[in-house]
């Protein structure tokens, strides 16, 4: 055991030494580092704190700080006056609007209602189909002028019927569906057109009945992906109404009409009138067929 104390000891005083060294080495490097600090330039500024003080009292007293204010008021009056312009914005007015157009969403799922309820909303259906019909037709924008008979046209539509029979449930045939699928065919081809749902038969089958079958063509739309720009209600011997003239004059209006507004599409308008020439090939193509599945109104 003595044998390995000897030699032990000169090992332990080397490590010792060595770690007084590196502690000394450590701090001058810290004293260095203290010396190049900013914190001695900032020691003289200690006893300015106290003339510091006064200083806001003054400032306070001074211009400057006032201007400050009223920049800040000029600003937050601006703030305002720019707020309150965004606030009658036309989105407001038009969701107003298809609110008011849109009653027969609460009447989508099937089940017992009111009758006098759905009276008052096909009533509200048809005084707000005409207010739609002048809006729809102000904000088109028409891609090229069509004349019939020397005669500016407006606008036109395609328009096709799904005729019910008296008592008829909702639930449609295989007819009726080839009907729709042929409306919706043409929404996908035609993305300009705007589809026009109109109920009919009220004075015939009542309000309920009317509902029912108007839901039924909208749910089938909506299933298929088709956005019906319009759903509306009316009586047949409403003034407002265009009746279609192109079926037999003795039919119960008992169907629902869908109407392809082809007033920012006058380019199909003008070659299926056949007064247009000029058209484009996917018109051309397309127009053969629209003929024997729609009916052709101008105005």
């Amino acid at each position: 055991m003595i044998t390995i104390d000897a030699p032990s000891a000169p090992f332990m005083i080397e490590r010792a030494i060595e770690k007084v060294q590196s502690l000394a080495l450590a701090k001058i490097e810290l004293n260095r580092e203290f010396a190049r600090s900013p914190r001695k330039e900032l020691e003289p500024l200690a006893p300015v704190a106290q003339p510091s003080v006064t200083l806001p009292a003054e400032s306070s007293s001074a211009k400057p700080e006032p201007k400050e204010e009223c920049r800040d008021d000029v600003l937050a009056r601006a703030r305002e006056m720019f707020g309150k312009k965004k606030e009658p914005e036309k989105v407001t007015s038009d969701a107003a609007a298809d609110e008011e157009e849109c009653p027969w969403r609460d009447y989508m799922n099937e089940g017992e209602v009111d009758e006098k309820d759905v009276d008052k909303a096909l009533k509200k259906m048809e005084k707000t189909m005409k207010m739609w019909e002048e809006r729809m037709k102000n904000a088109a924008k028409p891609d090229v002028e069509v004349t019939q008979d020397h005669k500016l046209l407006q606008g036109g539509y395609l328009e096709t019927v799904v005729c019910f029979t008296e008592g008829s449930s909702n639930v449609l045939t295989e007819s009726q569906e080839a009907i729709l699928r042929a409306v919706a065919a043409t929404v996908r081809m035609r993305e300009k057109l705007k589809l026009q749902l109109i109920g009919c038969g009220v004075e015939l089958d009542g309000p309920v009945a009317t509902m029912r079958r108007l839901c039924t063509v909208q749910k089938f739309f909506e299933t298929d992906g088709i956005t019906c720009n319009a759903v509306h209600a009316v009586k047949s011997f409403n003034g407002n109404f265009i009746r279609p003239t192109w079926m037999p004059a003795n039919q119960q209006p008992r169907y629902v009409l869908c109407r392809l507004h082809m007033n920012d599409d006058m380019e199909l308008c003008g070659h299926l009138l056949g007064t247009l020439f000029s058209s484009k090939r996917k018109t051309r193509d397309q127009a053969a067929w629209l003929k024997s599945n729609f009916e052709i109104i101008t105005y």
